[in-house]
C-alpha cells in the first residue's frame, strides 16, 4: 500500500474505490472565523488533477500549482520525479525517467514531453519534444505505453 505524502495533498487509489475527494467538516469555532477573514484574490487556488491509470487499475490526485515532473525513480542518479510512476509498472510501459512536466501556463495545464525515450502522445497525436500541449479534461496522454486519463477536477478559475 502507497503511503500519502505529508508534505503535499496527493492521493493514490484503486479506480473502482474513488467517488468523492475526501472531506473534512470544519469545527464551528473555526467555520465562523473563516467567514470573517478577508479574500486574497491574488492567490489562486491550485488545478487538481487526477491521473488514471489505465494497466494498473488505480488513480493519482494532485494539486498543481506550479510545474511537476512525471517519470520514474532512478537512485544511482539521485533523481526522484514529482509524480513517481515506478509502482505502476513504469519501466516496464517505457516511461522514462524525467519522461514529462506538468505545468500552468497562464490559465491552462500543459503537458511537455522532456525528449524522453518512447515518447508522449496525446489523444494518439505524438507530442513533439520540448513543446507544450494545452490538456483539457479527458485528454489520454500516453508516457510510452502507460495509458493515463486526464481529470481535471478543480479549475480555480470556476471557483
Amino acid at each position: 500500500m502507497l503511503k500519502q505524502s505529508k508534505q503535499n495533498d496527493n492521493h493514490v487509489q484503486p479506480l473502482s474505490q474513488t467517488g468523492k475527494l475526501p472531506t473534512s467538516k470544519l469545527p464551528p469555532k473555526a467555520a465562523k472565523k473563516r467567514e470573517t477573514d478577508t479574500l486574497d484574490l491574488g492567490a489562486m487556488r491550485p488545478w487538481r488533477i487526477a491521473l488514471n491509470i489505465k494497466q494498473v487499475d488505480m488513480q493519482l490526485i494532485f494539486d498543481l500549482s506550479g510545474q511537476v515532473l512525471l517519470g520514474r525513480r532512478d537512485p544511482e542518479n539521485n533523481l526522484l520525479p514529482n509524480i513517481d510512476l515506478s509502482p505502476f509498472r513504469a519501466e516496464e510501459l517505457g516511461v522514462s525517467r524525467g519522461h514529462l512536466t506538468m505545468s500552468l501556463e497562464g490559465n491552462t495545464v500543459v503537458v511537455i514531453d522532456n525528449h524522453s525515450m518512447n515518447a508522449t502522445h496525446l489523444n494518439g497525436r505524438f507530442c513533439e519534444p520540448g513543446q507544450p500541449y494545452t490538456l483539457r479534461h479527458g485528454d489520454e496522454l500516453m508516457l510510452g505505453m502507460m495509458t493515463i486519463q486526464v481529470e481535471l477536477l478543480v479549475n480555480p478559475l470556476e471557483q
